[in-house]
């Protein structure tokens, strides 16, 4: 319910507080969402003039953006979003406020612009559920409108978009992926899992749909700093990353993710402090931690109960910090770079414009592109493989897998270690699976093969998948690697505390040889606890293989439900060898893949 009452009659509940039983139920709360973006409205951007130049897209919508209303006759989206407005937000949506929504869709389109890359080949469809609202004296934030609850806004535009709504068709059933940058600034992760995450649990499962969130922003983090702009000014930058640490350390409690990013099903996204741009350092605007560590404003988990949260993290552009008059330090806010650069409204009208944004609101959108991306790359790929596109039922944990399996923790381990103060073997909870390569999954060489099964499993059963290697280890030093990722969607328990219905986990054995023996870039016993499984196994040492088998078993059991169907997955295998051996592991192990099945039950 969403309730309404005077202000007088609010005090008299608080005070009554004790008399009341209805005011202590855990659920009843202010929910007031609202976007997860540093934008403000101003006239100050850049022009950016190559990327319009793309063919336009064809076909039906892959991906979905829920968010503003975007411009949708800016230059850099005309004839790409198709825009679904059955609220009739528009008529009220003044198009210099249409900040939030015209990025997060420009970035699904192009990622961001700085990098030149292809826009992606299908339209968007584009659902608004936000509207502008007057936030002080001149700020104009987009949100949630205060006669809708978030719940039910984001129920009816899925339902909408996937069966239809009243005598309505449905407006983009084959959409797969949807873009969620938005989040709830006053329910953080505490112990219970929030009625909007749940409901994205359900709709993932029943729909298969990947939910692509943004993990949440805490700019407020710069409140928390005990140094002066002055003293942090000095500091060389390893050292501003440890005070910025610290000072999250012994915030943390503050600082976790936000509804609904803690959701099973989906796949949340922080952000790394990193971009595009070339901006530098001035006497007044400094960097606040090094390029590519996670960003300070991005939030942090861990999920409900210790499942690896923020799956990922991603380009989610820097700020500059400044000093203010008291000395202390806040973010500098403008759409000038630095940042991730994307379409955004300016002036009073004008449509051919960009600014620069910062926070995981971008890196959720700059993933969503990177979706689509390997939605092309697995049509591909099953069409020359088995002649037909991507199955229906299994596109959305092919791309959840696909997206997380290229991420480690390698580029930036140490120094986040070191400005954490962690080990090396304890980044989860600072990094999640890691920074995703995607390019490293698309792309085999000669020493690197990616191979990818599917399968459905029902409680207590298990599926064999044999990964021939003929190369001999014996002779000599070869560094090798091993990254399985197991993608699933699970039912849900809402009312139970388990609230995971199925579990489903891989192991892998080697017969004991130590093919693969340290497992790298995960704290093993957390890896099994949502809904996607990513491992990394490194060897070096020489060892007798003798042309076996790397078994790999998926296994299946029930948890907080009764499993009444098979529960679909997906798993992403990649073996390689350093370079410089001469071995041609890529002909080989795909030339006996083909002669063999791949798969068995057991």
């Amino acid at each position: 319910m969403l309730v309404e009452l005077p202000r007088v009659s609010i005090e008299g509940l608080v005070n009554r507080y004790e008399e009341i039983e209805l005011s202590q139920v855990d659920d009843i709360m202010f929910f007031r969402p609202v976007c997860q973006s540093m934008f403000v409205s101003a006239t100050d951007s850049e022009i950016c003039t190559s990327a319009e130049e793309a063919p336009l897209p064809t076909g039906d919508a892959v991906v979905a953006v829920f968010d503003g209303m975007p411009m949708q006759n800016h230059r850099l989206l005309r004839g790409r979003v198709i825009v679904d407005d059955p609220d009739d937000y528009a008529s009220a949506y003044e198009s210099k406020y249409r900040v939030h929504g015209t990025s997060m869709v420009s970035l699904a389109i192009y990622g961001d612009i700085k990098r030149n890359e292809a826009p992606i080949s299908s339209p968007v469809y584009v659902r608004p559920i936000l509207r502008p609202k007057q936030n002080g004296f001149d700020k104009i934030t987009e949100c949630i409108p205060d006669d809708s609850m978030f719940i039910d806004v984001l129920h009816r535009a899925v339902k909408r978009m996937m069966e239809g709504d009243g005598q309505e068709s449905a407006t983009a059933p084959n959409t797969k992926v949807i873009n969620l940058s938005i989040g709830d600034p006053v329910r953080q992760l505490a112990t219970t899992m929030s009625p909007t995450a749940r409901l994205l649990d359900f709709l993932a499962y029943k729909y298969n749909i990947l939910f692509i969130i943004s993990a949440g922003n805490h700019p407020e983090i710069v409140n928390f700093v005990d140094k002066p702009f002055d003293e942090l000014k000095a500091l060389n930058i390893s050292q501003r990353s440890s005070i910025f640490g610290e000072t999250i350390k012994a915030n943390q409690r503050n600082l976790k993710i936000l509804a609904p990013a803690e959701s099973l099903n989906g796949l949340t996204i922080g952000a790394l402090y990193d971009d595009f741009t070339n901006a530098n350092e001035t006497a007044r605007f400094i960097w606040a931690v090094d390029r590519g560590l996670p960003s300070p404003v991005s939030a942090i988990g861990k999920g409900y109960r210790s499942v690896i949260t923020p799956d990922l993290f991603y380009y989610g552009g820097r700020e500059f910090i400044r000093g203010k008059f008291d000395g202390k330090i806040d973010w500098v806010e403008s759409l000038r770079e630095p940042g991730c650069l994307s379409a955004a409204p300016y002036g009073t009208g004008d449509a051919d414009g960009c600014a620069f944004s910062f926070g995981t609101s971008d890196a959720a959108a700059q993933i969503t592109h990177e979706a689509a991306k390997c939605h092309d790359v697995l049509n591909q790929v099953f069409l020359a493989q088995t002649g037909s596109k991507i199955p229906v039922e299994a596109t959305a944990i092919l791309l959840k897998a696909m997206l997380t399996h290229g991420a480690s923790w390698e580029p930036i381990a140490e120094k986040l270690a070191l400005a954490m103060g962690a080990s090396l073997k304890q980044l989860s909870k600072w990094l999640g699976n890691g920074v995703p390569n995607i390019s490293r999954v698309i792309e085999c060489t000669k020493e690197r093969i990616t191979l990818i099964g599917l399968g459905a499993l029902k409680k207590d059963e298990g599926n064999i998948f044999r990964l021939p290697l003929p190369v001999d280890f014996s002779s000599r030093l070869m560094k090798r690697k091993l990254t399985v990722t197991l993608s699933y969607l699970s039912p849900i328990a809402p009312n139970k505390q388990t609230y995971r219905g199925a579990q489903l986990w891989f192991n892998i054995d080697d017969s004991g040889k130590g093919l693969v023996p340290a497992r790298q870039n995960t704290e093993w016993q957390a890896v099994r606890k949502g809904s996607l499984q990513h491992e990394i196994f490194i060897g070096e040492n020489p060892i007798v293989w003798n042309d076996d088998d790397l078994i790999i078993k998926v296994n299946c059991k029930e948890e907080a439900n009764k499993i009444k169907t098979a529960i679909p997955y997906c798993l992403f295998v990649s073996f390689e060898v350093a370079e410089g051996f001469d071995v041609n592991l890529y002909a080989d192990v795909s030339a006996k893949i083909h002669q063999r099945v791949q798969i068995s039950n057991n």
